[in-house]
């Protein structure tokens, strides 16, 4: 479903080291933060992670989901933990306040300007503190929880681009970021959000157009509980739609908008955006059949927005390759694929450990091969993917990073699920190569230890990748 383009009304709060680059004049209007500064995120899950000291850092308080039923407030404040420039980004020729990546928040809409015409200015923080004031019993337009939720937005929005930059998701294979640094793609294309899009309800949305132009995330209103709740508070939400944007761009390649829009790969597409959200809320005390619930939060439901729960417990999420003969529905699909995915990933896990680092691209860890294969099988695959052909791509990302050296863990993780070797046509196969031991792929639960096809672009600005998460 494709929105129409909002009309925008902003003011700039320009973060960086003064804090001191703020607006007041267009308070009155609407809402917009800037990032204008290179960031490194150092969220992994609900963990915090660890890097060699950098010399400027921001304190925020964050707010995120913690098990999808309530909220938790995380305090970043030490130099090791917070917004710091980036390693990777950082040379000689650039100032800190350069701009890696610059990520506006934006209330669009006439009757949420209405309700913020008079609101007070917005703190610009102490010291770099920014303390958001959540209140769960207020409405989700409450000017508090509006800017809870545009720190919450800005800040995974940022983790999920030094994450995948590390997986090869650059400038010169079309990340979302506004100054390229002369190192390829086309910049100006940093992610615009919108805290609370008021034109629909029940979504969260990701436009993806080609590279040079920039992405679209938009959080509309859950109207399940009373007050109604916002998505950007739910990471696995944001870390789904912001996983469009990665899918998108990389497959076909950064010029291209289609690939994902139609049959199977429209349906894979909200699977792989799923297994974007699991592996980054992974903890290191999940097993291979804890049931993961996605939307949760959001839903008020313990179901969550799935039919159902992800796991390797095959009578608790039945699915297999020959569910989507009889039902194209995308989110159908996709559950099937993300399965299929999860199955993959903890035998990796199980294989290779886990890693609360995913920073760490070069890292052997299960976790980290299956983020590695992932986004390596998107450069590979082409437009318009089947089952059958992102699976041999996931599978050929591997040749290429790890020397195939998972091969056998990651067929049987398709063979389980019915995307065995003599697949086809949503038929399911269960066997696995020959080299992996032929027949049928079984599981077991257990606990874990501690190049693009050049393609012609379809559209400039109206590409979507995900309605609902």
């Amino acid at each position: 479903m494709l929105y129409p383009r909002p009309r925008v009304c902003q003011f700039t709060l320009s973060l960086n080291m003064s804090l001191n680059m703020f607006n007041k004049k267009m308070a009155r209007l609407c809402m917009l933060i800037n990032s204008s500064f290179a960031t490194r995120m150092l969220f992994h899950g609900s963990k915090f992670g660890q890097i060699p000291t950098l010399a400027n850092w921001f304190k925020l308080l964050i707010l995120v989901v913690v098990q999808h039923t309530r909220l938790s407030k995380f305090l970043i404040s030490a130099p090791m933990m917070g917004f710091q420039t980036s390693k990777i980004q950082n040379t000689n020729h650039r100032r800190p306040t350069d701009g890696l990546m610059e990520l506006s928040l934006r209330v669009t809409t006439p009757r949420l300007l209405t309700l913020q015409k008079n609101r007070p200015v917005p703190a610009t923080g102490v010291d770099g503190v920014f303390d958001s004031k959540f209140n769960p019993a207020a409405n989700v337009t409450d000017p508090d929880n509006m800017q809870a939720a545009a720190v919450n937005l800005f800040y995974l929005a940022n983790l999920m681009h030094d994450i995948s930059y590390q997986y090869g998701f650059t400038e010169v294979a079309g990340n979302f970021q506004n100054d390229n640094f002369g190192k390829g793609g086309k910049g100006g294309d940093a992610v615009n959000i919108n805290v609370m899009e008021t034109s629909g309800s029940e979504n969260a949305l990701f436009l993806t157009p080609p590279d040079g132009q920039p992405g679209r995330m938009a959080m509309f209103r859950y109207t399940s509980t009373e007050p109604n709740r916002n998505p950007g508070f739910d990471s696995q939400i944001v870390v789904h739609e912001y996983g469009h944007g990665i899918s998108t761009r990389l497959t076909g390649g950064p010029a291209a908008t289609g690939c994902l829009l139609e049959g199977e790969a429209r349906g894979m597409s909200e699977g792989w955006s799923d297994l974007f959200a699991m592996i980054v809320t992974a903890k290191e005390s999940h097993k291979a059949d804890t049931p993961i619930i996605l939307g949760a939060y959001i839903s008020d439901s313990s179901s969550g927005v799935r039919t159902h729960p992800f796991t390797t417990d095959m009578k608790a999420n039945p699915f297999t390759y020959s569910d989507i003969g009889n039902n194209q529905e995308s989110y159908i699909v996709g559950e099937v694929w993300a399965s299929m995915l999860w199955e993959v990933y903890w035998n990796l896990v199980t294989k290779n450990g886990f890693s609360t680092n995913l920073h760490d691209a070069k890292g052997k860890f299960g976790n980290i091969i299956t983020m590695q294969n992932m986004i390596g099988g998107f450069m590979l695959q082409p437009c318009k993917p089947t089952f059958l052909s992102a699976r041999d791509a996931f599978i050929a990302s591997d040749v290429a990073h790890y020397n195939g050296a998972n091969k056998c863990e990651i067929w049987k993780g398709f063979a389980k699920r019915g995307l065995g070797v003599k697949a086809a046509n949503s038929t399911n196969d269960f066997s696995v190569p020959d080299e992996c031991g032929g027949g049928t792929s079984s599981s077991s639960s257990v606990s874990i230890a501690t190049t693009t096809e050049s393609t012609t672009v379809e559209s400039a600005t109206t590409v979507q990748a995900t309605t609902t998460v």
